[in-house]
C-alpha cells in the first residue's frame, strides 16, 4: 500500500511542475485526465459561491408576497361552502325552480329534540315504524322526539347526515315520510295528508320562521267545507284535523303559512287522483286499488292468511303500485312511488301488528323469520316482495334474515 501511494504522489508532482499559469496547458490536461482515470480520482470541484444574506432576504420577501396574492385570488374565486363549524348550513335558494328549498339541517328540530324519546319507550306501532326506517337508512336514528303528544302523536326522527322523518302515529294507524329539504310554500313547508283511524289529517314539517299554519278544505257532495283550522305547531312539526265522512270523495285542501315577518304563502293538496297528498295512494273502494294505479290490471302478488298483497301498473305509465289489505278491518299499506332498485336488502314493516310485509333486494332469494319463541319460517320473495300474515302478538319481536342465491347472509332486520 505504501509503494502505491508513493507512485501516485510522484505522478501528481510531475503534473504540477508543468503548470505555468492558472490554467493547465493542453499536454498537462491530457495527462491529468489519463492519470485521473487510472487512479480513479474525482474531477476538481469549483468552490460554491454563497449568496449575500441581503439577496436571500429580499428573495424570501418577494416569494411571500407572491404566495399571499395567489391565496387571495383563489379564495375570491372559490364558491362559499354551505357548512361551517358554528352551525348547520344556511337555506339554499334554487332560482330555476321559481322558489326556495330549505335544508332540514337548518331546522331547530334537527339538532334539538323536544320531548326526546328512547326506542324502548316508544309505543309498538312507532317502534315497528322506526325499525323500518332504520333498515331503510342502514343505521340507528340520531334522535327521536315527540313534539306533539296525541293521539295522534307526531314524532320527529333524524338520521345522519341529512334526513328528517316525520311520523304520524294514532291508536291503530300510522304514516311517515322523510325529507332532506322543505320545498313547498317557498321553502317553508313539507306537507302531506292521510286518513288515520278514520280521521283526515294534514301534517308535516315547517321552517323555523313559521309562526302559524291554517288549513281549509273545499266542500264535496257529502262533506261541508271547513276553513281556517289552526294546526298544532311545535318544534318544526305540525298536524291539523279536517272533517271526514269516511268516503273517498275528498275536497282540495289549502294550507296557509304565516311567517314571523308577516308574509304568507299557500300550498294546495289535490283530492283523489291528484298529483299531491294521499290522492295517488289512497285505496278507492270502487276499484279496490290506489287511484294512481290502473285498476283493470290489478293482480294478487301474494296471499297469506289474513293479508293479501296486490300490484298494478301506474295509470300514467310511471312504474307500478303495490298495496296490502289486512282483514278483518281492511287496514293495510299502499305505495306507488317506489325507488328502483330497492334502497336496502330488507325494507320490512308490520301492518296492523299481525302482518309482516315489505320489499327485498334483487339478489335476495329467501328470507328466514325467527320469532320470539325461537320458531322459524322461511319466505320466498315474489317479484321482490314478501308477505306473512297471522302473526300472533306473542311472537314479537321477530327477526328477518335475508340470504342470496349462494346462501350468504346479506341483511338482517328486527321488528316489533
Amino acid at each position: 500500500m505504501t509503494n502505491e501511494l508513493e507512485t501516485r504522489d510522484a505522478m501528481l508532482g510531475e503534473m504540477l511542475e508543468q503548470i505555468t499559469v492558472p490554467q493547465l496547458n493542453a499536454d498537462a490536461l491530457e495527462r491529468f485526465a489519463q492519470t485521473r482515470g487510472a487512479l480513479n480520482l474525482r474531477p476538481p470541484q469549483e468552490p460554491r459561491r454563497r449568496l449575500p444574506a441581503i439577496v436571500i432576504g429580499v428573495t424570501l420577501v418577494i416569494a411571500g408576497v407572491a404566495v399571499a396574492l395567489i391565496v387571495t385570488f383563489v379564495g375570491a374565486q372559490r364558491p362559499t361552502s354551505s357548512t361551517n363549524a358554528s352551525g348547520p348550513p344556511a337555506p339554499t335558494s334554487f332560482g330555476s325552480s321559481g322558489g326556495s328549498e330549505t335544508d332540514v339541517r337548518t331546522l331547530l328540530a334537527f339538532g334539538h329534540a323536544v320531548n326526546a324519546r328512547t326506542r324502548r319507550s316508544l309505543p309498538p306501532r312507532m317502534a315497528a315504524m322506526l325499525s323500518t326506517l332504520a333498515s331503510r337508512f342502514g343505521q340507528p336514528p340520531s334522535s327521536i322526539a315527540e313534539p306533539i303528544i296525541g293521539p295522534p302523536s307526531v314524532y320527529l326522527v333524524t338520521f345522519k347526515p341529512n334526513q328528517l322523518c316525520v311520523a304520524l302515529v294514532a291508536l291503530k294507524g300510522a304514516v311517515w315520510e322523510c325529507r332532506v329539504t322543505l320545498q313547498q310554500a317557498g321553502g317553508s313547508l313539507s306537507v302531506g295528508q292521510a286518513i288515520v283511524d278514520g280521521k283526515r289529517l294534514v301534517y308535516g314539517l315547517a321552517a323555523n320562521d313559521v309562526s302559524s299554519i291554517s288549513v281549509s278544505s273545499a266542500a264535496t257532495a257529502t262533506t261541508p267545507p271547513s276553513s281556517d283550522v289552526q294546526a298544532q305547531l311545535a318544534n318544526n312539526a305540525f298536524v291539523a284535523p279536517l272533517p271526514y265522512d269516511g268516503g273517498f270523495a275528498l275536497g282540495t285542501v289549502t294550507v296557509t303559512v304565516t311567517r314571523t315577518d308577516g308574509s304568507t304563502a299557500t300550498v294546495e293538496l289535490q283530492g283523489p287522483g291528484g298529483p299531491a297528498g294521499i290522492g295517488g295512494t289512497m285505496i278507492n273502494p270502487a276499484t279496490g286499488a290506489p287511484s294512481a294505479a290502473d285498476a283493470s290490471k290489478k293482480r294478487v302478488l301474494i296471499a297469506s292468511k289474513n293479508a293479501t298483497l296486490w300490484t298494478a301498473p301506474r295509470s300514467d305509465g310511471g312504474g307500478y303500485c303495490v298495496w296490502a289489505t289486512v282483514l278483518p278491518n281492511g287496514g293495510g299499506s299502499s305505495q306507488c312511488n317506489l325507488p328502483s332498485p330497492p334502497e336496502r336488502e330488507l325494507g320490512l314493516g308490520l301492518l296492523e301488528e299481525s302482518v309482516l310485509e315489505g320489499r327485498v333486494g334483487s339478489d335476495v332469494t329467501r328470507v328466514d323469520v325467527t320469532f320470539a319463541d325461537g320458531t322459524k319460517t322461511r319466505l320466498t320473495p315474489v317479484e321482490g316482495w314478501i308477505l306473512l300474515g297471522g302473526i300472533a302478538a306473542s311472537a314479537e319481536p321477530l327477526t328477518a334474515t335475508a340470504y342470496n342465491r349462494a346462501g350468504n347472509r346479506v341483511g338482517t332486520q328486527t321488528l316489533g
